[in-house]
This record gives C-alpha cells, structure tokens and sequence, in this order.
C-alpha cells in the first residue's frame, strides 16, 4: 500500500472530514508523495483510478484483517473441539471471495 493511502487510511479512521485532515497531518513521507502526484498533469481520469485505487487498497486491508481474525479463531474452535469453527471457517472463506471480487 503506498505510504498515501496508508496515511489516508489512518487518518479516517473515525474522522469526520478525513480530506480536510489529510493535507495538514501528513507524514513527511506523505506529504512528498502528495506533491509530487499533484505535480503531475493527471488526467480526470488517472486521477479517479488513484482514488479508486486506494479504496481498493484499504479495504483489501481491512478484509486481510477480518480473514485473519476469523481464521485464528477458526483454529481455537476447532483445538477446543467446538462445532462453531464450521461457521468461522464459512465466514473465513466469504471474506477470502470478496477480497478475490476487489481484482
């Protein structure tokens, strides 16, 4: 994920007007990346990719996340010999196909 979508990503997070934030909390790192796609003479269109793109990105994120967690816990349930690691299992494998439906 590039250092800006992770920033904006980050920044929000339970922010109510992220954009706004955006441009006075950047990382340094950020900041530069900023300026040098503002730099550039992007079309409108390039310009709604990089958005999309980075939506794409953070939810790709937030999904590994959720897979993640519904795995471990998969594992646990079925160490403890508990019937419930079926639905973490089914659970696991629906977020595994929405992050496959994002490419």
């Amino acid at each position: 994920m590039s250092v800006l979508c992770q920033n904006f990503a980050e920044k929000s997070a339970g922010s109510k007007s992220a954009a706004d934030k955006l441009f006075t909390e950047l990382s340094n790192e950020a900041a530069t990346e900023l300026a040098q796609i503002m730099t550039k003479d992007l079309a409108e269109e390039n310009g709604e990719k990089l958005v999309d793109d980075c939506l794409r990105q953070m939810r790709r994120g937030a999904l590994e996340r959720s897979y993640e967690e519904h795995r471990l816990r998969a594992d646990e349930y079925e160490r403890l010999g508990d019937d419930r690691f079926l639905q973490e299992l089914a659970e696991s494998q629906k977020i595994k196909d929405e992050i496959k439906k994002l490419y």
